[in-house]
């Protein structure tokens, strides 16, 4: 009974530690050196917005992308995931009516990138606003695989709007996935990708477009985990091996 026990303590904090992952709210910077530190800055550095315009969605901070290039980048490391279990979202401020392009994205690189993001380029998902479309909705985009940038129309998709909205996309754990883009709650497209794509490594987060933008954005709560199918599946696995032992 007790290796029963240790057995099941076992997966729940398998399963446990799946859900951490990566997250940051940008609130443990004291300043914009501190942030730059963690953070690699693109063209222009995305700004630490401290003074609390437009309210955050966690006080006190935000990143802001203003009309220049700017965008900020990190490695996650062991908190990388596959595309086919994709969970990414984050709160997007958008500034302004007009099209413009400011978004965020996951990628993988073969290597580390430098100044051009370009080096063993792999696949990038991204959603946001994009003015390559005419449009009066949000934009994802699929890279490789897909048809780049799209409209994320879908009937009950929000038309843009000034303010805050959540973006998020999410894998459903097939070994050929179908990633859905939302936008706050709503889909806006599914996207059927093969088994090769969804064996990708998501392994680099961007936070703004890196490219100049008619309109400005500010970014809150990014987060990156394993989409909730695939904690499901870790426990029910659990589950199995629990059974098997007893019996």
């Amino acid at each position: 009974m007790r290796k029963v026990f240790l057995l099941g303590t076992a997966v729940l904090a398998l399963t446990a530690g799946a859900q951490a992952a990566f997250f940051d709210n940008f609130d443990s910077y004291a300043n914009q050196a501190a942030f730059n530190a963690v953070w690699t800055p693109g063209t222009a550095a995305m700004t630490l917005d401290t003074d609390g315009s437009p309210a955050p969605q966690s006080s006190p901070n935000t990143i802001a992308q203003g009309l220049d290039a700017a965008a900020a980048f990190r490695n996650l490391g062991a908190d990388s995931v596959q595309l086919r279990n994709v969970d990414f979202s984050f709160d997007f401020y958008d500034g302004g009516a007009a099209l413009g392009r400011t978004y965020a994205l996951l990628a993988s690189y073969g290597s580390s990138p430098t100044a051009s993001r370009e080096e063993g380029l792999n696949q990038i998902i991204a959603i946001g606003k994009y003015n390559g479309l005419a449009t009066t909705k949000y934009s994802g985009r699929i890279a490789f695989g897909s048809i780049n940038w799209f409209n994320l129309d879908a009937p009950t998709s929000p038309d843009r709007s000034v303010g805050w909205h959540t973006m998020r996309i999410v894998g459903d754990g097939a070994p050929a996935p179908t990633l859905t883009f939302y936008v706050d709650g709503k889909i806006g497209k599914q996207v059927t990708l093969t088994q090769a794509q969804g064996d990708v490594l998501m392994n680099w987060v961007q936070v703004g477009s890196n490219l100049t933008s008619a309109t400005t954005a500010n970014f809150d709560n990014v987060s990156v985990t394993p989409e909730p199918a695939t904690l499901g599946f870790l426990a029910l696995a659990g589950l199995a091996m629990l059974r098997r032992r007893r019996a």
